[in-house]
């Protein structure tokens, strides 16, 4: 995707699949601060991406729900549940204060990393859209109660929406 490619974005090693189950809060470890008892599990989609993909991709799981959607699709889409700039702007500035280990990261490296995530956004529906073909031709729904193809339609019709916001 053009898009991406021309951000110019640093490469990190990420997690790929990051949603808020994949983050354990360790009590034991408060006396050294919120981030160091922060830890992320569950990475079997972990290869190296733009930095702000799995932020991007924190950002869309908020929007699903899947444990109390009890029928088929088995999860819902509500994307008024995005967080708001304000929100996302604070989780930038967070990554990179835990990134760079200071308290003062510049408005223009917020402002970059915050665009960086609108970008990465239609990266992550497309990748999500793809995946939940795949598991849909493999049959996957067959063995496992969800609704692979609604889920990558819903990705998709995400994409189209925020494409027409975000590359104007």
């Amino acid at each position: 995707m053009e898009a991406t490619a021309n951000l110019k974005s640093e490469v990190v090693f990420s997690h790929n699949g990051l949603t808020a189950g994949d983050i354990l809060y360790l009590p034991e470890k408060e006396e050294t601060g919120l981030l160091a008892s922060l830890k992320l599990i569950d990475f079997e989609y972990s290869a190296y991406n733009y930095r702000a993909y799995d932020l991007s991709m924190l950002f869309i799981e908020c929007c699903i729900e899947y444990r109390a959607v009890r029928t088929k699709p088995w999860f819902l889409l509500k994307d008024t549940d995005y967080p708001i700039p304000e929100t996302r702007k604070q989780i930038c500035r967070a990554y990179l204060m835990a990134r760079s280990n200071t308290e003062n990261p510049t408005q223009a490296d917020e402002d970059r990393l915050f665009h960086e995530t609108e970008i990465c956004e239609l990266a992550v529906h497309l990748v999500w859209a793809i995946w939940g073909v795949d598991q849909h031709i493999r049959g996957e729904g067959e063995t496992i109660p969800f609704g692979y193809l609604e889920y990558a339609v819903a990705h998709l019709e995400e994409y189209k929406k925020k494409k027409k916001l975000r590359l104007q």
